[in-house]
């Protein structure tokens, strides 16, 4: 499993074009290695996380004006934890994707539709 990014399907500003550029290329590299390794049986999708509270995002959101912010153009109003995305990932570890391969799964709050 890849770890994609919402800036590579869609054109979000925010000063970060070598990112996005980048995270695109993580997202052409999962479909060129599912569909060169599912004859051997190995799936490779990609998770697209959201803003996400950690470590390395402590400093941004530690701002309470770019927090509502960011929340605020998130459909689910809030900025992801950790936790919300061991659901997808335990998911397509498992044998119940056995067959999911090629694929982006956005677990986003929903900031890829507005």
């Amino acid at each position: 499993m890849n770890c994609g990014s919402p800036t590579a399907l869609r054109g979000m500003g925010g000063g970060f074009p070598a990112y996005s550029a980048s995270k695109g290329g993580v997202h052409a590299f999962t479909r060129v290695l599912a569909a060169e390794y599912g004859r051997h049986q190995i799936r490779v999708n990609t998770l697209v996380p959201g803003a996400t509270d950690t470590q390395l995002t402590a400093a941004l959101f530690a701002d309470p004006q770019v927090r509502a912010q960011i929340a605020g153009r998130t459909p689910l109003g809030r900025i992801a934890q950790p936790d919300d995305y061991v659901g997808m990932a335990v998911y397509l570890a498992s044998d119940e994707s056995a067959y999911v391969t090629g694929a982006e799964f956005i677990v986003d709050g929903g900031r890829t539709i507005v």
